[in-house]
């Protein structure tokens, strides 16, 4: 079995769990370990059965479009409106939003995800309201 590494685990790859097992190669009369078998299957406490596993990142990323008002001197916003984003960033690092509105995952980025990490999500808008 691959190694599990800081950024992925092993998962069942019917029901995507983490609840798996792996076989161990030991000898049973002094109990040393001799390590993973390289079997590409392991068993699913989920599914009840041995199952093929696959690695899946433990971190992902999904784009999120969000609704926000910034509330900032009359320079500042003129600034905005000229497409100036080192005033954008300025005034996003220093608190000066507020989250409201229309914010939403575009369907694009949900079967991106899916593609991406092998889920089955519904394809559609996701849409927050604030």
């Amino acid at each position: 079995m691959a190694k599990n590494i800081s950024n992925t685990k092993i998962v069942c790859s019917e029901c995507g769990s983490d609840d798996i097992m792996e076989k161990t190669w030991f000898n049973p009369n002094t109990g040393e370990n001799f390590g993973w078998d390289e079997a590409e299957e392991c068993y699913c406490n989920r599914c009840k059965k041995m199952v093929p596993w696959r690695e899946v990142a433990k971190k992902r990323r999904i784009w999120v479009r969000v609704g926000m008002t910034i509330e900032a001197e009359a320079d500042d916003v003129e600034k905005l409106i000229a497409g100036d984003c080192e005033t954008l960033a300025r005034l996003l690092n220093g608190g000066k939003l507020a989250t409201d509105g229309e914010s939403y995952i575009p369907e694009s980025e949900i079967e991106e995800y899916n593609r991406t990490y092998g889920t089955d999500h519904p394809v559609k808008d996701v849409e927050f309201e604030f």
